[in-house]
């Protein structure tokens, strides 16, 4: 079956989709709500590689290879991978839906409701876990106990998610290498990655890489946050390229030399000069905030609230919305308690794919027909009646039987026959009857509990609307 287009209350195996959060190149993600037994559920984050490339093999290899690295990390600091799953021929990764926004989010919002940088506590906190999370992926094994190692290759503040509880974890592994990586680490010629923090090996490609480019990228987030710019900038990536390959050092750190010392020791231009691992970088920024009295997640909730506010309220406002219901429209909405049959063809209004159920339903009022043709019918039913009555009781005198058995008599002021009067009037007053009866009064309709009569089929144009019909909405309840 061909890839088909996401959407809004769409299910994929138990998921359901509740809201697109975001799209990349390669993938969609997802809010989507988890349903487990006994009306269990769960808040999930859905990655969903794109339709256009879900029949490209190599893609394919690539989230496969992402699900993989992904959900052997088990740390606070990066986020958990709960399953891969695949539907319509497309594959999706299920991941912990996390309760904050990225960094470089909250960065752009600080600065632009106090035009500066983050406050340095702050940015050495959270650059700090940044580093656990990035030193957990380094050191991965697998279950013989060799290393795998894995390098994230696009570590920058997009791929940091910060919790309203002050958490930070790392995700987005799609472009991360390890030894058991089944498709090519990077097609010849194109460099993977955001070009402002990719480390000098990265463009030159002259060796390996290896964790230390994550050490060099880490570096690169630290610089923004503490200075409020990126280390090497220029007019188009190539420059960008240029300033990053070549062996100048960005400029210093000067409002504080022990940052200072760890930006330039994170940002040498040669990896062996560099912080061996995360973890030595880490413990570096750690004695800073020792020395400083420290920052915790709760300072940083503690900021985030009191500083962007509005972050935490625009989040809590997507997720009211994706799981509220949606307003069904016109032609999906149920009927009421005790409704009538529809007649007509308005496709707004009629169901033909839907059966009609039983169900309490309002009486309605019978048409009511003009009085003037009630009493010519009236008349003539009378007349015929007579007629009837005067057929069975056999030749008499009377000048009235001599006219059916022997004809008309041309007696002056004789009434016209009444025999005669009903036979030729009868066809055009039953006419006139069923017209009347077979098409009801613009202001009601039939009663969907009225008993058809025998033999008759019922008019293709009714349908019956049950009061017990589910409304369509997009979640299938």
């Amino acid at each position: 079956m061909p890839p088909q287009r996401l959407r809004r209350g769409q299910r994929l195996g138990r998921y359901e989709l509740l809201a697109q959060v975001g799209e990349g190149g390669m993938a969609s993600v997802w809010l989507a709500r988890s349903h487990g037994l006994r009306g269990f559920e769960k808040l999930v984050a859905l990655k969903m590689i794109k339709a256009q490339l879900a029949d490209d093999a190599l893609f394919e290899r690539w989230f496969l290879d992402e699900a993989k690295i992904a959900q052997r990390i088990f740390h606070t600091n990066v986020a958990t991978t709960l399953d891969l799953g695949e539907e319509h021929g497309s594959l999706f990764l299920v991941m912990e839906w996390i309760d904050g926004d990225s960094l470089g989010r909250v960065r752009r919002s600080y600065h632009r409701a106090s035009g500066k940088p983050l406050p340095l506590p702050i940015a050495l906190r959270l650059v700090a876990d940044m580093c656990k999370g990035l030193h957990a992926a380094h050191e991965l094994s697998d279950e013989r106990g060799e290393g795998l190692h894995i390098v994230h290759r696009d570590v920058s503040p997009n791929n940091v998610m910060i919790t309203s509880s002050g958490a930070v974890k790392l995700i987005d592994f799609g472009i991360a290498t390890a030894r058991d990586r089944s498709s090519p680490e990077t097609t010849l010629g194109i460099v993977r990655g955001k070009i402002n923090y990719l480390a000098p090996e990265q463009i030159h490609r002259r060796s390996a890489l290896d964790r230390r480019c994550d050490v060099w990228a880490a570096g690169v987030c630290l610089y923004e946050l503490a200075v409020g710019t990126l280390p090497f900038t220029g007019k188009d990536s190539e420059e960008v390229m240029q300033k990053i390959a070549s062996e100048g050092a960005p400029p210093p750190f000067d409002s504080d030399p022990d940052v200072d010392e760890i930006l330039c020791r994170s940002l040498a231009h040669h990896p062996e000069d560099r912080f061996a691992t995360a973890l030595e970088m880490q413990r570096a920024i750690e004695a800073l905030l020792d020395a400083g009295g420290g920052v915790t997640e709760r300072d940083v909730a503690i900021f985030l609230a009191r500083e962007v506010p509005g972050l935490a309220e625009e989040r809590r406002a997507f997720i009211d919305d994706a799981l509220s219901p949606p307003v069904p429209s016109p032609a999906s909405t149920g009927p009421a308690l005790g409704a009538e049959v529809v007649t007509g063809d308005d496709p707004d209004r009629t169901r033909p794919d839907r059966p009609a159920r039983s169900g309490p339903t309002r009486p309605t009022r019978p048409t009511r027909a003009p009085r003037g043709v009630l009493a010519v019918v009236l008349l003539l039913a009378l007349g015929a009646v007579a007629g009837v009555v005067m057929f069975t009781r056999g030749p008499t005198a009377s000048p009235s039987s001599e006219v059916h058995a022997e004809g008309p008599l041309t007696t002056t002021g004789a009434q016209p026959p009444v025999a005669s009067g009903a036979a030729s009037t009868a066809a055009p007053a039953n006419q006139s009857v069923a017209t009347a009866t077979a098409t009801p009064s613009k202001k009601s309709a039939p009663n969907v509990g009225t008993k058809k009569a025998a033999g008759r089929a019922p008019s293709p144009s009714a349908k019956a609307v049950s009061s017990s019909a589910p409304k369509e909405i997009d979640f299938g309840f």
